[in-house]
């Protein structure tokens, strides 16, 4: 009976790659084309970023950065994109399990577990999350500290309204956007000060969400920030002038 219940499981709900939804034998969550799209911290070499820990020809850090460590697993294209879109707008909740595995190996890879004392993520505001029904970047965080068992904290909360970064079309814009919309969650200021923070988001585009909060936390006393995110914008690749005679 367990076996044909299995079977009738796996017939009507087939397990699929979380990156391109191809079907996939049970308990596999990746096929082997998208494992490639994994990042292998520990085999990159060279000169690489202090901060995203990739070589310094691909990263796309930004001056000004106020957190220590950003750690992704993935970059934020082609069906990674479409993915992570499934995920974030189409309530396929179901991704966020296999999201987090990769975030985790990619954090003990960066040596970032060992440093943190709490987890917390991005929140969205109160009508905003209850429009879509769920903030992905707290079921992200959720995941990870069901691995770590880290304690995880609201240390954050969003007040006021301001444009969706992904509206936002340029690095200006998006950080002028987020200027000072996050605020410590007052029942949780106490736990803030002195404290080691990872701060997990599901996309860092141009890290000025992840920035802004991160000031606010090290301005009420956290000693440092990291953050984590399932993936991030790839560095953008330098157009080749044209020349007319």
């Amino acid at each position: 009976m367990r076996k044909l219940r299995k079977k009738l499981t796996s017939l009507f709900y087939p397990n699929r790659c979380f990156i391109c939804d191809k079907i996939l034998p049970h308990p596999e969550t990746v096929c082997e084309s998208c494992k490639a799209k994994l990042i292998d911290y520990e085999r990159i070499s060279g000169a690489v970023c202090d901060v995203c820990g990739l070589k310094l020809q691909e990263c796309n850090c930004r001056p000004g950065r106020l957190y220590e460590k950003a750690v992704f697993p993935l970059l934020f294209e082609d069906d990674v994109r479409a993915s992570l879109h499934r995920f974030k707008f189409r309530g396929r909740l179901d991704k966020a399990a296999p999201f987090a595995d990769a975030m985790l190996r990619a954090l003990e890879a960066r040596d970032v577990l060992a440093e943190t004392e709490i987890l917390t993520f991005i929140p969205m505001s109160l009508k905003a999350q209850r429009r879509r029904g769920y903030n992905q970047a707290q079921i992200l965080c959720e995941e990870l500290h069901k691995r770590t068992g880290l304690p995880m904290l609201p240390l954050l909360y969003k007040h006021g309204k301001n444009t969706a970064q992904h509206d936002a079309p340029n690095y200006l814009l998006r950080t002028g956007n987020t200027i000072g919309i996050y605020e410590p969650t007052p029942e949780y200021v106490n736990e803030i000060e002195g404290k080691r923070i990872l701060l997990v988001d599901d996309i860092l585009t141009s890290g000025a969400t992840l920035n802004e909060a991160a000031k606010t936390l090290l301005i009420f006393g956290a000693d440092q920030v990291y953050v984590a995110a399932a993936a991030a914008t790839p560095k953008r690749k330098k157009r080749k002038s044209s020349s007319t005679n």
